[in-house]
């Protein structure tokens, strides 16, 4: 990573736009929302840890990941379609989401963290379980299968000892 970057682009009007974009694309598979820095070659997903040039990205962030979530429940988006630069790489501190959005309409309010329940609860079970400890932090990895598991037990048998072998290198 270049040290010389101080602060990402965050295009808020993209993060707004990106469900009903993508929804129109019904054979989608595959999709990475993120970067490319103008300052070097590296590429970046949103990750609350970085900077970004907007002054309340992870609310902004936290929003995108709800409007996410809520693709995947009204069938918005097809739950074969994967997503990845929309659930970044937390840091040290622990879960960036914490205390995020805690009015989150209609959704639970008796869980530790909204954010990462919602992402177990509404991201597709396969993905659910290739999640990493540093990506969904207040869910262990044991819970996030046994989310998979009871949400769809077909996936879950198919991906299971594919993801425990992927993930070994996580």
């Amino acid at each position: 990573r270049n040290r010389n970057v101080t602060n990402l682009h965050l295009d808020v009007e993209t993060i707004e736009n990106f469900i009903p974009f993508i929804s129109h694309f019904p054979k989608l598979s595959v999709c990475f929302l993120g970067g490319l820095s103008s300052d070097s070659d590296f590429t970046y997903s949103l990750d609350g840890d970085q900077r970004f040039d907007v002054p309340d990205h992870q609310v902004q962030i936290a929003k995108l990941i709800e409007s996410v979530c809520q693709g995947y429940l009204v069938g918005v988006l097809s739950t074969d379609v994967k997503l990845y630069g929309v659930v970044g790489y937390h840091g040290r501190r622990g879960c960036n989401w914490r205390n995020q959005l805690q009015d989150i309409a209609s959704y639970r309010n008796d869980v530790f963290c909204q954010i990462c329940d919602m992402i177990c609860t509404c991201f597709p079970p396969p993905q659910v379980m290739n999640f990493c400890d540093n990506q969904i932090p207040c869910i262990s990895k044991e819970n996030r299968f046994r989310i998979a598991k009871f949400r769809d037990l077909k996936r879950y048998k198919v991906n299971a000892t594919n993801v425990l072998l992927w993930q070994l290198g996580c």
